[in-house]
């Protein structure tokens, strides 16, 4: 064998030795599961840093190279928990539960913590019962004040958001929930200055951003709402900014520029939207996009375009008033006379139920105990005003009366109707 030969072998068997070591460390790290560890890591960190559309995709990782990982499960849960996407995030639990998760007490807790931001009132107080005896998760105390704040428990809001921050918890996340509870208080000034402050503290916390705009909003500063919602530039809070960025523009007189905005908005299904304004702390559902694209439609005189919109509204909450009234107004702009005649008649009648739901709000401050009365402003509510009012006068009925046979039979009524 010459000197050349003997290299090239040598070479060789070096090749196959740093091949097979190469090997052996890959099966080590699957078996030690230290890619899995690492991608866990970075998105245990976005958490920390209250950046869970990144965490998100760390975990998304993770699962492809293990799908049966049921600590990035449980990290999904929690990403989706700070999204407000608590569908999402109960789902990963489910599936973290079915792939036999060890840690029994940490499933439920991110259970609880979806229905605390659901406003469970009930889920909150185990919490914050919990957390005396058990690690939860940091956002268990966020679920527990986002929770108190629905609730108008405004002093159980402000007693953990002094535990968040005695725990070191993000300066932006402690100020995004103050400004909440100024919000609540419809304490709008100090409420939008606050969510400024959040923002320009963790431009991250786009839904500091996008609230600022609906205070801004509803002081009338349309100008300063519209650059509040620029800023809000990623999911889940993205597609909302849009459609309030163009109401922002109406009320501007900036038709056009509005008229482009809320393009993409508008076409999405009512059930994707209605899941967007609930990750968006509203506890709402509606069909905003198409409301506010029909106020730019008419403002275009775009009467066909105005008309297919309100309709849309209208099929999703019968009670709008004012869908109802440009209704009436592009119909007849149309020429459709007969419609826009039995679509006033049917505004007349709600006009009417309104009137009278005002007249027995007065009658009962002389009358308390009349559970009729009380019965027939649930019903004028159901049909003429909303849903969570009429829902919030039979449960008045049903506290004097567990038993009232008519709160039962509305009740029924309302739930078949859904």
């Amino acid at each position: 064998m010459t000197a050349n030969q003997a290299k090239q072998t040598t070479a060789k068997s070096r090749g196959w030795l740093l091949l097979a070591i190469l090997a052996v460390l890959l099966v080590v790290a699957y078996v030690l599961d230290a890619p899995g560890m690492w991608l866990r890591s970075f998105a245990a960190q976005a958490l920390k840093d209250r950046q869970p559309n990144a965490a998100l995709q760390w975990v998304q990782r993770a699962l492809y190279y293990a799908p049966q990982d049921t600590r990035a499960m449980l990290l999904a849960s929690r990403a989706n928990l700070q999204l407000g996407l608590n569908s999402r995030a109960q789902d990963f639990t489910v599936q973290a539960s079915e792939h036999g998760h060890p840690n029994e007490v940490e499933l439920m807790a991110l259970q609880l913590m979806a229905q605390a931001q659901l406003g469970d009132l009930e889920s909150a107080e185990q919490l914050l019962n919990w957390q005396r005896a058990h690690p939860l998760p940091p956002e268990a105390l966020e679920a527990i004040v986002r929770c108190a704040i629905y609730n108008e428990e405004f002093g159980l809001a402000e007693m953990v958001l002094r535990q968040m921050q005695d725990q070191g918890e993000l300066p932006s996340v402690v100020a995004y929930q103050q400004a909440r509870i100024l919000e609540v208080r419809e304490d709008y000034a100090n409420a939008a200055e606050t969510y400024i402050q959040c923002f320009q503290t963790d431009a991250n916390c786009v839904r500091a951003a996008y609230r600022a705009g609906a205070c801004l909003q509803k002081l009338g500063e349309f100008q300063r709402a519209a650059e509040m919602f620029r800023h809000v530039t990623s999911p889940p809070y993205n597609a909302i900014g849009s459609i309030e960025l163009a109401q922002c523009q109406w009320e501007l007189d900036e038709i056009e520029l509005a008229a482009q905005t809320i393009g993409v908005a508008v076409d999405m299904p009512p059930k994707d939207l209605q899941l967007v304004y609930l990750t968006v702390d509203e506890f709402m559902v509606n069909d905003r996009a198409a409301l506010v694209a029909a106020r730019i439609a008419d403002r275009q005189d775009d009467s066909r375009r105005a008309i297919q919109l309100l309709q849309r509204v209208l099929d999703f909450n019968h009670r709008s008033f004012e869908a109802r009234e440009l209704l009436i107004k592009n119909l007849r702009k149309e020429g459709e006379v007969e419609e826009a005649e039995k679509t006033a008649e049917i505004q007349a009648d709600m006009v009417a139920k309104r009137l009278r739901s005002r007249q027995i709000v007065i009658e009962l401050s002389d009358d308390p105990n009349n559970l009729d009365k009380r019965c027939e402003l649930a019903e004028l509510y159901w049909y003429s005003e909303s849903e969570a009012e009429a829902r919030l006068a039979l449960q008045e009925v049903l506290e004097l009366d567990p038993n009232f046979e008519r709160a039962h039979r509305l009740l029924a009524e309302f739930n078949g109707n859904e």
